[in-house]
């Protein structure tokens, strides 16, 4: 809370949310709402709860490309669901794919797939715990995954 009335600094934005988008332009369709003129230089909080798959990623770039974005908050999961796939030409790698990240792998090719992804996920504890793997758990879900 700002202590003045009837302005927050706290405005709750859900888009749908992709590596290229103008937070500037954003933030100009949501002045009225963050009171822009008496507070000058907007600083945003980027966050993120279950940040699924390439989401996470594009979150980062999102962060990393826009000067206004002072914080970074995000909990990332479903790893397995990132876009992952080999490209010959290098320029290209960072915009296509999503695993690995760092240059260095991209460079060496390096290629789990999705069910390497998905296993190195899982909870070693609780699969020792239950004796047996979780993909009874998730026979409904990579059903409807499939189907959508």
């Amino acid at each position: 809370d700002t202590g003045t009335p009837g302005i927050s600094l706290y405005v709750p934005v859900t888009l749908s949310v992709h590596p290229d988008m103008n937070l500037q332009k954003i933030l100009a369709d949501h002045a009225c709402r963050l009171d822009l003129q008496s507070h000058g230089q907007t600083k945003v909080l980027l966050t993120g709860l279950h940040t699924c798959g390439s989401l996470s990623v594009t979150v980062m770039k999102l962060f990393l490309q826009n000067p206004q974005v002072v914080g970074l908050c995000y909990v990332g999961c479903c790893y397995q669901l990132m876009d992952e796939s080999i490209v010959d030409d290098m320029s290209l790698a960072s915009h296509m794919t999503h695993f690995p990240l760092s240059q260095f792998g991209k460079q060496k090719g390096i290629h789990l797939g999705r069910n390497a992804r998905n296993l190195a996920s899982q909870s070693v504890a609780r699969i020792q715990a239950s004796g047996q793997l979780q993909g009874a758990d998730f026979y409904w879900r990579a059903m409807l995954d499939v189907l959508l």
